[in-house]
């Protein structure tokens, strides 16, 4: 596991883990000439075969020139991960306590991966 800084979809810093430490930290300056999102991120060990196991903390915004922070490139990758997942998700042998759970699962995530995709949609 290694916990990263991610700015725009790109690691900008990044501390690997041991495996024992419960605890990481890392920090790096960063300079915005153009509007950009920051945040961290760690991916956790996994079985052969299962997607990856991860956390990102939600993005700090950092406006420049009043322009939004719209970085295709990243956009994509998270919807073509996201439909991977749900993929898998749907291939699984997942067990619900009933059908009506099981719905609202996969309807939440078919609403956010449409919410992800609207950015995309727009010139």
């Amino acid at each position: 596991m290694n916990l990263e800084i991610v700015s725009n979809g790109v690691v900008v810093a990044a501390v690997p883990g041991d495996g024992k430490r419960t605890k990481l930290t890392v920090s790096t300056r960063l300079k915005c000439e153009q509007s950009c999102w920051v945040a961290a991120r760690t991916v956790a060990r996994k079985d052969d075969g299962e997607p990856d196991i991860q956390a990102h903390t939600n993005p700090v915004y950092l406006p420049v020139g009043g322009r939004p922070v719209i970085v295709r490139a990243a956009r994509e990758s998270v919807v073509k991960q996201w439909e991977a997942e749900l993929a898998w998700y749907r291939s699984a042998s997942l067990v619900f306590g009933d059908d009506a759970r099981r719905g609202e699962f996969f309807d939440r995530g078919e609403r956010t991966l449409s919410e992800l995709r609207l950015p995309l949609a727009r010139p």
